[in-house]
């Protein structure tokens, strides 16, 4: 079974993705292993000094197009 974030720290991470994204997704959850494999094949990784407790996100860039 996956550990979860705590909710109050997954709901301020939401609050704020959702003010420049707001139809992003809910979390999905990965395992340790997962997660380090995956930062292994970023092109970028940001430290930010987050302490909350499986506080980790890995973001997903993209182009979106933009209506005119």
């Amino acid at each position: 079974m996956l550990k979860g974030i705590h909710p109050a720290v997954e709901a301020r991470y939401m609050a704020a993705i959702h003010q420049h994204t707001p139809a992003a997704k809910a979390p999905q959850r990965v395992r340790r292993c997962a997660l380090h494999e995956r930062t292994r094949q970023a092109r970028v990784v940001a430290m930010t000094g987050e302490v909350a407790k499986y506080g980790n996100l890995i973001l997903k860039n993209g182009v979106i197009s933009i209506a005119a």
